[in-house]
């Protein structure tokens, strides 16, 4: 689950390595694949600024001594005037997803996972070799691998679609949402909807729970009165596995599927699969709830639980000092938990 975090974690290893400076900018995106897209971001150097647009093409403008605006012209020679006030479009250069500035060149990444880089090269900082005291490069060259053989491809990130309308790319539960539904975890209520803001109900967090388990086979008994062999396929046999397993309770011999999940019963049926999956529940004694103000609030039987959810980051606060233990969560809510348990507790 977490391989696109180790990419971009070599990809931060990789600008450090080439020389990049701490003034340049770096933004990751999540959807390297599609038929181009990417996130606007700027970078900017000493003296240079350098621009992404969302099409994958790269615009500079500013000093140009060292060619760091890659555009073919500039060298060698900061008291010549190589100056550009208008961007310039980098040659050459497409479908790239991240670029960072450094004193006098810049590192690109592409969609594909390649690395290109321009400018400055005296120290190496390009990754191609240092040839020579005054070694420039006015258009990008693609970085050599490991001791010079072949080229470096940092790999793609797992690619982030949906297909819901109602899940914008700029929402705090974007990710989370394609994430869960690229695993198939998560639906949408409709085929192009995912109702981010309907409440989840006791049926929906049991079947999640029982993809994650990989939707093991379970023999059918009347265990609740409202859960019979005629009951939706889609919960059916996962709230009969939920329960085989620990992991959900009943009410007065009622499971009551289509009910509200409220947050303090989502902490409570993440922990009891982690304990499932024979995942570590631990928490250091040290660790309480007293930054929340309602904490007061929790239910008896759910304190170990939200204690258990919030060290874990599965749970955090609304509005910062409330955990809001007894609002209904949210399906949005529910595919956050969701990615930060795969993300934080099981892998």
């Amino acid at each position: 689950m977490k391989s696109w975090k180790r990419r971009i974690s070599l990809l931060l290893v990789v600008c450090l390595v080439l020389g990049l400076m701490p003034m340049g900018a770096l933004a990751v995106v999540d959807d390297p694949a599609s038929v181009f897209h990417t996130e606007p971001m700027v970078a900017a150097g000493s003296a240079h600024t350098m621009a992404l647009q969302s099409d994958g093409t790269v615009w500079a403008w500013g000093n140009n001594s060292h060619g760091q605006l890659g555009d073919g012209s500039g060298g060698p020679g900061w008291l010549l005037g190589y100056y550009s006030t208008t961007p310039v479009q980098v040659q050459t250069l497409t479908n790239v997803i991240v670029v960072s500035a450094g004193r006098h060149f810049v590192v690109a990444l592409q969609n594909d996972g390649a690395v290109w880089a321009f400018g400055d090269n005296v120290a190496g900082q390009l990754g191609i070799g240092a040839d020579g005291f005054w070694s420039v490069y006015t258009t990008p060259v693609q970085t050599l691998g490991p001791d010079g053989e072949g080229f470096l491809n940092l790999g793609t990130a797992p690619p982030r679609r949906h297909p819901f309308t109602d899940v914008p790319r700029n929402a705090w539960f974007h990710d989370a949402v394609a994430s869960v539904y690229e695993y198939g975890l998560m639906n949408g209520t409709t085929s192009t909807t995912f109702s981010p803001h309907t409440p989840l109900n006791r049926a929906m967090l049991a079947t999640i729970l029982w993809r994650m388990a990989g939707e093991p086979e379970v023999e059918f008994q009347p265990v609740f009165s409202d859960v019979s062999s005629n009951a939706p396929t889609w919960y059916r046999d996962a709230i009969l596995w939920a329960y085989e397993n620990g992991i959900v309770r009943g009410y007065d011999g009622r499971f009551d599927p289509y009910g509200d999940v409220t947050r303090e019963q989502a902490a409570a049926m993440f922990h009891r699969y982690a304990q499932f999956a024979g995942i570590g529940t631990g928490v250091p004694d040290a660790f309480d709830l007293a930054d929340f103000r309602d904490r007061d609030e929790i239910s008896a039987w759910a304190e170990a639980y939200m204690v258990w959810a919030v060290y874990h980051e599965l749970i955090q606060g609304v509005g910062g000092e409330r955990l809001a233990p007894g609002d209904p969560a949210t399906r949005a809510e529910g595919a956050a938990i969701l990615m930060r348990f795969m993300q934080g507790v099981a892998d």
